[in-house]
């Protein structure tokens, strides 16, 4: 294994290692927040109809 190929094998752990503890982090304050009640597909639908109709949509990703 060549030096440049270590250091990014282990800038890639490192990098992988970081995420996980971000994601565990997100997991762990999701949880705490409690629960997120019900969820109704069919009124989030017409709520977000109502937005585009009225130009108030954002359509960016």
């Amino acid at each position: 294994m060549s030096g440049d190929e270590g250091r990014l094998r282990e800038l890639l752990t490192r990098l992988q290692d970081r995420d996980l503890e971000v994601l565990r982090k997100r997991w762990d304050e999701g949880k705490a927040s409690g629960t997120a009640g019900p969820f109704d597909i069919e009124r989030l639908i017409e709520v977000e109809r109502d937005k585009l109709k009225s130009g108030g949509g954002d359509r960016t990703p």
